[in-house]
């Protein structure tokens, strides 16, 4: 990011319309169609499991309604769009990655993005293999709840109390296009770790059950190779 770049209104803007799309316009889409041909009871089960397969339950079932060649077109249509909109999120997500491997290691981009690929490669492979030993869950759950919580709240740390709030303050406003509201000071310094360190205290039991839960090897096997990334 270039020293002048603007941060503050393109963080917020895309920060407001990613969750209003997924939360909002996700919840009046998804919801009412799992409610109406799935039923209340089936509904509440499945999110009891975190709802992660939520709409790919619901979306075809409602598809397959439809009846006939539309009901394939549909399900080409939507699934289709799905899958290349993974696409550009994939390459975001891979991009700092390679850029680390680049400037650490002294690799080439092809070089970078060839490990970057395996890497992916070894840590997908168990998902699809073990997928009913629970091995997708156990990804979810340890890097999209566990991992999620513990680094937030690691950069939130870092970033108003190691770097400074000060310093982090002035880095936010120097070439910004809106003015920073100055009570998210006390949001970022304050509230935030608190808030993200009162979630994880509160989550610790469920994190020890998890964690000596011992009866599954494949299970056992994907936590070694989320422990290897998080050290590597």
């Amino acid at each position: 990011v270039k020293r002048k770049k603007d941060i503050a209104l393109n963080a917020m803007s895309a920060g407001w319309m990613n969750e209003f799309v997924e939360v909002v316009i996700g919840s009046c889409i998804l919801i009412p169609i799992g409610i109406g041909y799935l039923g209340i009871d089936q509904v509440v089960e499945m999110t009891k499991t975190g709802g992660l397969g939520f709409g790919f339950q619901t979306m075809p079932y409602l598809y397959q309604q439809w009846g006939g060649v539309f009901s394939i077109i549909a399900g080409v249509l939507f699934f289709g769009l799905l899958f290349f909109a993974g696409i550009p999120s994939s390459l975001a997500m891979g991009t700092p990655c390679m850029g680390f491997m680049q400037d650490e290691f002294g690799w080439s981009r092809q070089k970078a993005a060839w490990a970057f690929g395996a890497t992916i490669l070894i840590l997908g492979l168990p998902t699809v293999l073990y997928f009913n030993e629970g091995v997708f869950d156990e990804y979810d759950y340890w890097a999209g709840d566990v991992s999620l919580v513990i680094f937030a709240l690691f950069e939130i740390i870092l970033f108003a109390w190691v770097f400074g709030m000060k310093r982090g303050w002035d880095e936010m406003n120097e070439g910004a296009d809106i003015k920073i509201p100055s009570f998210m000071k006390l949001i970022i310094q304050f509230i935030s770790p608190l808030t993200i360190g009162f979630i994880f205290v509160m989550s610790l039991p469920d994190l020890w059950k998890n964690l000596s839960d011992f009866s599954s090897t494949p299970k056992l096997v994907a936590r070694l190779l989320l422990l290897a990334l998080w050290i590597a």
